[in-house]
């Protein structure tokens, strides 16, 4: 169950990855034939395909979304569905860009996305060394209170994160949505089961229960969970919040 939790391995980039090798220069293929799919903080791969992948998926849908003065509705388009254009039908009317009086396919477009992707990389991390870019360089952790906004400091650290939004551990492109519970039980000895959070257990932002558990929930770690059939039974007890009713 642990390493279901903390999969990061993204099924979709199988078939796409294919694609952006064929249109990428010595150094990137290099990068991407030695991935193993995993939206690691720390691997480079990851970071390129996540940057190509998003130019990719705007050249390839943004023309006609506009023509049709739909925005950006383009982005809510299932990723399963690029996939399947892309593998299927390379030269479907969806890769024509509209702007232009030449004829587009889904070659071209990898190629033009890759390209905006290599800009945007070098502009993020400061160096065209394409093995010093990370995921986790563009992949971070926006865990903000519901009065954050105005009150900055009850806001969760910004730290690097793995995953994405299509793995089981599905911490979202943007970093603002995940997982926000992640608990183990062991039926034959409950006092065995484990569990995680997000932050922590208080929420005094001065307690040092506020966070305690983020980084944790990050590495895929664990803390055992008391299930004590009463209050009597709860061991390890930091804290005690006793209502009394009023006479």
């Amino acid at each position: 169950m642990k390493s279901i939790q903390d999969n990061v391995h993204f099924v979709l980039v199988r078939n796409l990855t294919k694609l952006l090798i064929s249109v990428a220069d010595e150094k990137i293929r290099e990068v991407m034939e030695g991935w193993d799919y995993k939206m690691r903080v720390d691997a480079p791969a990851a970071a390129i395909f996540a940057v190509w992948y998003k130019f990719f998926k705007e050249y390839t849908f943004s023309d006609e979304f506009e023509k049709e003065e739909l925005g950006d509705l383009w982005k809510k388009i299932y990723e399963s569905t690029l996939e399947y254009l892309a593998t299927h039908r390379p030269n479907s009317d969806w890769f024509d860009d509209k702007n232009t009086s030449e004829r587009e396919n889904a070659t071209i477009i990898a190629r033009k996305a890759l390209n905006a992707a290599i800009e945007y990389l070098k502009q993020v991390f400061g160096t065209d060394d394409v093995r010093k870019w990370r995921l986790g360089g563009i992949h971070k952790l926006h865990a903000e209170h519901v009065l954050g906004r105005m009150f900055k400091g009850l806001n969760y650290p910004e730290v690097e994160v793995p995953g994405w939004t299509q793995c089981v551990n599905n911490i979202a492109e943007h970093g603002n949505s995940g997982p926000s519970w992640r608990m183990i039980l062991n039926f034959a000895n409950l006092s065995e089961s484990l569990s995680v959070i997000p932050g922590g257990q208080s929420g005094n932002p001065f307690s040092e229960h506020y966070a305690d558990q983020l980084n944790m929930w990050i590495d895929g770690n664990y803390k055992t969970m008391d299930l004590p059939s009463s209050p009597e039974g709860v061991k390890n007890v930091a804290y005690r919040l006793i209502f009394e009713p009023a006479t």
